[in-house]
């Protein structure tokens, strides 16, 4: 396969290079959302330069663009390229116009998108693209000419120069069921939906100043982004830390407030630890549903927990996630959560054990304030889709000589993601609306998926925790919430799934706080931080949590001195 090159210094003729390899973006799929690809070349392409890209940072990146939308209407600064052939004494070049383009309402854009939209209920159409509401960041744009901006070639791009956002912003792209030769719009995908992609291609990121002008709040956030999926391009090779955990590591901490959740002596469950007492888990795993999910009268009418079958306290038992062989602990009793239903959108419960699990430890909740709590797992969710955070699942591998354990990573992704397993029909997305697009105001929910190709977030069990360990959010921060899937709910295992559907909801315990975070050691020392200085927690200093922190190792170790006496 050969590119050609437009060679300047030769009027414009094109040369030939040798493409020897083409990298697809591993999202890109048959509704081209993201819509980005990678040519290798063979040599160095003659009489080209790099384009600038402002930042290297998605998140930045796509706020930029955002404030480029709001000004450019009046400021007017974006233009395309269009290159004309013309011909003067006989003599054939290649001309280049830059012609301004305006950003406009995703409706102006929507009837090349979505052509039955408005005959009636779409029912031919994806909703989510008619909405725009699909992963990539789509924009519709206008221009003045005679002429619809769709003819123009797919990959033409948006150059924009406003203040200190200047440079490539996106490309044209033309998945659309129409192109109208009266409508002057088009549609441009933004370079972001590929930032993370190429990440460690961009030279900008290598300046010696990139990361000084990165703002405080984005270093503290970023951590260097290593995929299965980053193109095979010659850069600086990562060097990729191994799953496995010692215990005396933070992760390996974490996993001693795992405990397995037995019914009748068969693993169910997992739950997480929070007090030397009290475990917190779904509300599915001590529920029966016996009502088939994906009949209309059950997506309208959900079962509340008090009329579905329960399970008896007597027979659970829970026991060390770290050593499955220790003796279990009895379940005196548990609490469903008041709004609990067989739609499990607020699938939480707790558990209250007769003495503490042999071995375990707490989980490493990072403030029982619920307000900081939810701000700081949203701001994790939506950069860990830039740069990939280190956030994870733990596995026991039972079946090796010598049992160890293993860290595997998530990545948030976006809400839409999941509409396949919390609305597998069109009878749910249209019943259950809120539910569908995540905009509920009493549940902290999150789309995950594995990050990693072998591994799948749909086989983890219910309650399953994800840990987090990062600048911003350490520790527990929810769990999975497999009681949303319905296909699971209606009996499909997850290898029965398409692959698009091999996602999991996380349910965030920031909602959930209140309900135990008296029993919890860092609320104590909270307290007790914000009583000494007679501040809100909201300005509590950094050295106040520091203490904060020592206090509560130092609380930590005589808890397990003293337990490790007792027993």
């Amino acid at each position: 396969m050969e590119v050609n090159v437009m060679n300047w210094a030769d009027r414009g003729q094109p040369k030939s290079v040798n493409v020897l390899e083409i990298y697809i973006h591993p999202d890109c799929d048959n509704q081209y959302d993201p819509d980005s690809a990678v040519l290798y070349v063979e040599k160095e392409l003659p009489f080209t330069r790099n384009v600038w890209i402002h930042s290297a940072e998605n998140i930045i990146f796509k706020r930029n663009l955002d404030r480029i939308i709001a000004v450019q209407g009046v400021l007017g600064r974006c233009a395309v390229p269009v290159f004309r052939n013309e011909t003067i004494h006989g003599e054939s070049f290649i001309r280049v116009d830059y012609i301004q383009v305006n950003y406009q309402h995703w409706w102006a854009c929507r009837a090349n998108v979505c052509p039955w939209w408005g005959a009636g209920r779409p029912l031919v159409q994806e909703n989510r693209r008619c909405h725009n509401l699909l992963n990539g960041t789509r924009y519709c744009l206008a221009w003045e000419p005679d002429r619809s901006m769709c003819e123009l070639p797919p990959g033409t791009p948006i150059f924009c120069d406003l203040g200190n956002i200047h440079g490539l912003m996106g490309f044209i792209t033309n998945e659309t069921f129409t192109c109208s030769v009266f409508d002057q719009s088009g549609m441009m995908t933004s370079v972001a939906d590929s930032i993370d992609w190429i990440r460690d291609t961009l030279m900008l990121r290598y300046h010696r100043k990139y990361i000084d002008a990165l703002p405080e709040w984005m270093v503290n956030l970023r951590i260097n982004y290593t995929s299965h999926y980053v193109p095979h391009i010659k850069i600086p090779k990562t060097t990729t830390e191994s799953p496995i955990m010692k215990f005396d590591s933070f992760a390996g901490d974490q996993i001693r407030a795992m405990v397995v959740f037995y019914v009748d002596d068969a693993p169910e469950c997992v739950a997480t630890l929070v007090a030397s007492f009290i475990a917190i888990l779904p509300c599915s795993c001590l529920t029966i549903n016996t009502d088939n999910m994906l009949e209309p009268v059950h997506i309208s009418n959900p079962t509340t927990a008090q009329y579905m079958r329960q399970i008896e306290v007597e027979r659970i038992t829970i026991g060390s996630f770290v050593n499955r062989t220790s003796p279990k602990t009895q379940v005196t009793n548990y609490e469903l959560h008041a709004k609990c239903d067989n739609h499990y959108e607020n699938n939480y419960a707790l558990i209250l054990l007769n003495k503490p699990v042999i071995g375990a430890g707490l989980a490493w909740i990072m403030t029982a304030h619920e307000k900081i709590f939810s701000n700081l797992l949203r701001a994790v969710s939506i950069a860990d889709q830039s740069m990939g955070h280190n956030c994870y699942w733990v596995e026991a591998n039972l079946y090796r000589k010598k049992q160890t354990h293993s860290k595997h990573k998530i990545r948030f992704v976006q809400w839409t993601d999941c509409l396949g397993i919390v609305c597998p029909t069109y009878e749910w997305a249209l019943i259950q609306e809120k539910r569908c697009y995540n905009i509920s105001e009493t549940s902290s929910l999150y789309c995950v998926k594995s990050a990693e190709p072998r591994k799948s977030v749909c086989d983890l069990q219910d309650g399953t925790p994800i840990f987090c360990n990062l600048e911003a959010a350490r520790g527990f921060v929810g769990f999975i919430n497999k009681g949303m899937d319905m296909l699971y709910e209606s009996g499909y295992t997850c290898r029965e799934k398409n692959i698009t559907d091999q996602y999991a909801v996380l349910a965030g315990i920031d909602t959930y706080l209140p309900d135990f975070k008296q029993y919890t050691f860092i609320n104590e020392m909270e307290v007790f931080i914000r009583d000494k200085e007679g501040l809100s927690l909201t300005s509590v200093s950094a050295p106040s949590f520091f203490v904060i922190f020592m206090m509560l190792l130092l609380m930590s170790v005589m808890f397990e001195l003293r337990f490790s006496s007792s027993t």
